[in-house]
């Protein structure tokens, strides 16, 4: 064979294995740019998760404060804790009503956060349960009115719980970005 065949076959194998080369590389750029999008979708998905479990939380927290406000308002005008009429109780039916109503958003934010794995979110899930009940059980249940101390007690446990609450989401989303 003479020498220009040999030199239109290098030639063509060159040609050839430089396109394998390019068409390589470009799969593989293809491939990590898919899988940088599917993260950065990822991280809006659960940043927006973690929004709007705020916004739906931040009515329960409202109510919460709003309700052991008027428990501490009416221990402070000198009602005593233990039996009570119930006239004096009637601005809490309403009240516990509309309460009732925010545990499905409440409910609703703690599963949107475990589904994208804020499991630390438990314990503060179940203080604010705890002092809800403590909270509503004397006043819907038994009819009494709790102590200034006890309604002080939830208050200072509640305002530990929404900054506990408050304090993991910040840290999650301090986490979306990094």
């Amino acid at each position: 064979m003479n020498s220009d065949v040999y030199a239109l076959i290098d030639t063509a194998l060159k040609i050839g294995l430089g396109a394998l080369i390019a068409a390589a590389a470009g799969y593989i750029k293809i491939r990590a740019i898919a899988a940088n999008d599917k993260e950065k979708e990822f991280r809006e998905v659960r940043k927006q998760i973690i929004i709007n479990s705020t916004e739906k939380m931040e009515p329960y927290f409202s109510s919460t404060e709003n309700y052991l406000s008027k428990l501490d308002s009416l221990a402070r005008q000198g009602f005593p804790a233990g039996q009570t009429n119930l006239a004096e109780l009637k601005p809490f039916k309403k009240m516990d009503h509309a309460f009732c109503m925010l545990r499905n958003d409440r409910a609703a934010a703690i599963s949107s956060l475990h589904l994208i794995g804020v499991h630390s979110i438990d314990q503060i899930s179940k203080r604010l349960i705890a002092v809800e009940n403590k909270m509503r059980l004397p006043i819907v249940f038994e009819s009494t009115l709790p102590s200034h101390e006890e309604v002080t007690s939830l208050i200072e446990e509640n305002t530990k719980i929404v900054h506990d609450f408050y304090e993991v989401l910040n840290q999650e989303l301090a986490d979306v970005y990094q």
